[in-house]
């Protein structure tokens, strides 16, 4: 039995789809095997800013690093209609 809702941890990445904006979304409880790609209205809004504020702190090589892990995981979808939870 799936739970009904998750809670969010902290938005990893972005990428652009032809649908809009997917935020690469790390889970409470979840290493990185459990994130996900999800729409960005999915997501709180305090965890797109949390996110763009430690852009804005974080070295270029840093964003390697996680592009490279971005890339390792794409094929991942959204889990679908659970809520998720700040």
């Amino acid at each position: 039995m799936l739970p009904e809702s998750y809670n969010v941890e902290k938005v990893v990445s972005w990428r652009q789809r032809a649908g809009g904006i997917e935020l690469l979304t790390a889970w409470e409880d979840y290493d990185v095997d459990g994130w996900t790609w999800e729409p960005l209205d999915n997501i709180p809004k305090r965890f797109v800013r949390a996110f763009h504020a430690q852009r804005e702190r974080l070295p270029p090589s840093f964003f390697y690093v996680v592009t490279r892990m971005r890339d390792r995981i794409g094929f991942k979808r959204s889990r679908g209609p659970a809520r998720c939870l700040g």
